[in-house]
């Protein structure tokens, strides 16, 4: 399924955590799942939505992300982010990731997003089916919906 752009302001309520990240592709995904159930066996499948940054360079951010929030710095927050941190290339986006914090941030040149069908511990469609990262496997897990992409281009 080819990607769709979107505007970016995502927001979602699923406990999200980073699950997953790739260094050779630089690229890192926060997988928000739904409050498990109980009674619901451990390796089902649940209605999952992965968060994936592609051409990452930095992350601030805790493993767990309370209350999702994916939105792209303005350009006065990336300028004073930069200076305490150092230059950040033009073609990378500062993501600030969670409601109401300029603290946690990913630095990408890209996000996307979809949702799925999946164990938590399922590595993501979007980096290993779509080959997104270049790394294409067998059988494509099909999204639920668009697969959705926003970057500094917008």
């Amino acid at each position: 399924m080819k990607p769709v752009r979107a505007e970016l302001n995502l927001r979602d309520e699923r406990e999200f955590s980073l699950v997953d990240y790739g260094t050779s592709h630089a690229w890192a995904v926060f997988r928000g799942m739904p409050v498990r159930d109980d009674d619901v066996p451990f390796g089902s499948a649940a209605k999952v939505l992965d968060v994936v940054f592609l051409g990452l360079e930095r992350i601030a951010s805790w493993r767990h992300v309370k209350s999702l929030h994916v939105r792209m710095a303005d350009q006065a927050q990336k300028a004073a982010l930069e200076e305490r941190i150092g230059r950040i290339r033009r073609s990378d986006s500062v993501y600030f990731i969670e409601e109401g914090s300029l603290e946690h941030y990913v630095i990408a040149s890209r996000v996307y997003w979809a949702e799925y069908d999946l164990t938590y511990d399922a590595d993501s469609p979007l980096v290993a089916d779509s080959g997104v990262d270049g790394r294409a496997s067998g059988g494509a897990t099909p999204p639920l919906g668009p697969i959705r992409y926003a970057d500094w281009e917008q």
